[in-house]
């Protein structure tokens, strides 16, 4: 509605030009989302709106997967559930570690976070437990689609929080994708250094 003051008269003048020259507000931004989501926020679940949920579920998910990849490498050289966990945890958290010690962050976001930790936990002793038993029963592989797809979406998914990340921080655009590579790629060099 445009806002005409030669239809309108004294108190309706006034705001309306308040109204006009106001500045229109900001629209919502993802970008300190992401920020929070590998630097250890302590936002519970239920107090973000959809944008950030969906970030977090990405976040949570590409977590899991990588410390399924790093379980099933370790099972594959025959280690122990204390290794398998070690690998899993290095494997799903290890790149944003690395980013965030290069980045000098402060803390890094499993340890004011440590919720990370515990799903590395739980996915390595699942593993442990059921990989051996579904991949003679079902024939399932870990190079198998499926699980190929979740692997690259969690790859996705740490690109795009690591980049988020560098934007925050305000480094320069170079660094974004250095920073993307990071965390999607060092906990995976990790695991398959020897």
């Amino acid at each position: 509605m445009a806002f005409h003051p030669r239809r309108m008269s004294g108190k309706n003048i006034d705001s309306a030009m308040k109204l006009r020259d106001a500045p229109a507000p900001e629209a919502p931004s993802c970008l300190p989302v992401a920020l929070g989501l590998r630097a250890g926020t302590t936002t519970p679940l239920y107090a973000v709106d959809t944008v950030e949920m969906v970030l977090k579920v990405f976040d949570l998910f590409g977590t899991a997967v990588f410390a399924f990849s790093g379980a099933v490498t370790a099972g594959r050289k025959g280690m122990d559930l204390m290794g398998m966990v070690f690998v899993a945890t290095i494997t799903a958290i290890g790149g944003g570690t690395v980013r965030d010690l290069l980045l000098d962050t402060g803390t890094v976001g499993w340890i004011t976070e440590p919720f990370y930790f515990r799903i590395c936990f739980w996915v390595a002793v699942l593993t442990f437990y059921l990989w051996p038993s579904l991949e003679t029963k079902f024939g399932w592989k870990d190079s198998a689609v499926p699980i190929c797809t979740a692997d690259a979406a969690g790859l996705a998914a740490f690109s795009v929080l690591g980049t988020q990340k560098g934007v925050d921080l305000g480094l320069e655009p170079t660094m974004w994708v250095v920073c993307g590579l990071i965390s999607s790629t060092f906990g995976g060099i990790t695991r398959d250094t020897r």
